[in-house]
Formats: C-alpha cells, structure tokens, sequence
C-alpha cells in the first residue's frame, strides 16, 4: 500500500485534527505518506447567473473529456467523471499526496429553470465551462372549463 486512507468522521474540530494527527504521527512518524480520506473526491465547482443564462464552472484538471459525463434536466446538472492516477516511478514513496483521483460525481440544483435544448459545454485549460439558457417564462394559461 502506498498511502494510509483514514477517513476522519464528523465532529472532529480543528482542535480533535490535530490532536489525531500527532498521534498518527507518533505512531508512523514523518517517513510516512500523508494521509487521504477514502471518499470520493468533489471538484470545486462556481455557479452564477446573468438575466439570460446560468454558468456552471467545474475544475476539472487532468481530465480526459471522453471519462467526462454531463446530464441535466430542467432544474439540476450532474458532472460526473474519473481522473485516473498517473504512473508511478518504481522505487518511490510519498511524502505528500494531496490530488485525489478515481470517480467524482455532483449534482447540483439550478437556481431558476432552464431549456434543456439550449446548452453549451467546453472543457479547456482544466475548466468544464457549461452554459445553459434559462426557460423564458410564460404567461399564466387560460383553461377553459367545460361542463360534465
């Protein structure tokens, strides 16, 4: 194994860390890798809107566009994807290991509806840039009541 993976559970406060990761670090000193939590990673993620659009940014380095996926609907978008790890030197060993890699996966609610027909997707420099176009909102709809 070439990293430890602890994952760290709620309620630890930045006091309860520490005091965790200087008994890790008694117990496996400072030849040891740092330590990754097990979870799946999250990419940051900026959503914003003008009058007729809303944007989605991910960051998404190192990314192969072919491991990328992108679904909405009219109220939410999921990114999902895999980062694979690159290959390792024979003979190494970590002293830090802080990017996470393997499967990711966010959905994110939208803040106002929008056309599913109209979107925009490019991925470039490590940033997923998704643009997608608010429905037009409708007037109220008259129905007409018949009798039975």
């Amino acid at each position: 194994m070439d990293y430890i993976k602890i994952r760290f559970g709620p309620g630890l406060g930045r006091q309860g860390a520490s005091a965790v990761n200087r008994a890790l670090e008694t117990v496996f000193g400072n030849a040891g890798p740092v330590y990754q939590e097990s979870r799946a990673w999250r990419p940051q993620m900026d959503i914003y809107q003008d009058k007729d659009n809303i944007f989605v940014i991910a960051e998404l380095a190192g990314i192969n566009p072919d491991e990328l996926e992108v679904e909405i609907d009219a109220a939410a978008i999921r990114i999902a994807g895999r980062r694979a790890e690159p290959p390792r030197f024979e003979g190494t060993r970590f002293h830090l290991a802080e990017i996470p890699y393997g499967f990711f996966e966010r959905i994110v609610y939208l803040p106002s509806p929008i056309d599913p027909e109209k979107v925009q997707a490019n991925l470039k420099e490590g940033l997923l840039v998704v643009r997608l176009s608010k429905r037009q909102a409708q007037g109220p709809t008259k129905i007409k009541v018949s009798g039975i």
